[in-house]
């Protein structure tokens, strides 16, 4: 799009529209993480899936 001479404003609304598809898509995935891996994990008493799980959401608020 910019190699296009495309307006910049455009290509800045494709890209906020692109990071909140993907956003979408990551809060989807976390949710079913959290459902299956997280609630299994303790069951089992895995402090470790515990810990992945914190450090994903710490990644995604960043």
């Amino acid at each position: 799009m910019v190699n296009e001479d495309v307006y910049c404003d455009d290509i800045l609304h494709q890209i906020i529209a692109a990071k909140a598809a993907l956003n979408a898509v990551s809060k989807l995935l976390l949710k079913n993480h959290m459902q299956t891996c997280l609630v299994d994990g303790i069951k089992d008493n895995n402090e470790a899936i515990i810990d992945e799980v914190l450090a994903t959401i710490g990644k995604m608020i960043k």
